[in-house]
């Protein structure tokens, strides 16, 4: 293939590790990359989840041509662990009033609007 994407979602600041295992197939190609996260797509933490990403990548000669990410539901199950370890002062994530309005932001994500700007950022890629 000319153009391959490769989408992951975020899971402690990084793709899974099984599909990072995966990634070092990919060799000398040109590449898209998109992911979901819980956190906001344009800040600091997402940015360094794609950078820490796109890192073993470019290491293996392959060129990133375009990338995307956007919010992602997190999962419930991860949701209660955080909460209860916020409830016990186990945590370095307090449960604050941001935080809760962003986990219900992430959970309507990715939604219509995210394709489009999805589609947009890999429109014209040859």
């Amino acid at each position: 293939y000319d153009f391959i994407a490769l989408g992951f979602y975020v899971d402690k600041g990084e793709a899974e590790a099984k599909f990072m295992r995966f990634l070092r197939k990919f060799q000398g190609k040109k590449l898209g990359v998109f992911m979901t996260l819980g956190a906001e797509p344009g800040g600091e933490h997402a940015r360094k989840c794609l950078d820490a990403f796109e890192k073993g990548l470019k290491e293996n000669g392959n060129e990133i041509v375009a990338e995307f990410s956007c919010q992602g539901a997190i999962d419930p199950k991860l949701l209660e662990t955080m909460r209860k370890m916020a409830s016990s002062g186990n945590s370095p994530h307090p449960m604050t009033p941001e935080r809760l309005a962003r986990w219900a932001e992430a959970a309507k994500h990715p939604d219509e609007k995210d394709l489009a700007n999805a589609k947009a950022a890999f429109a014209g890629i040859k």
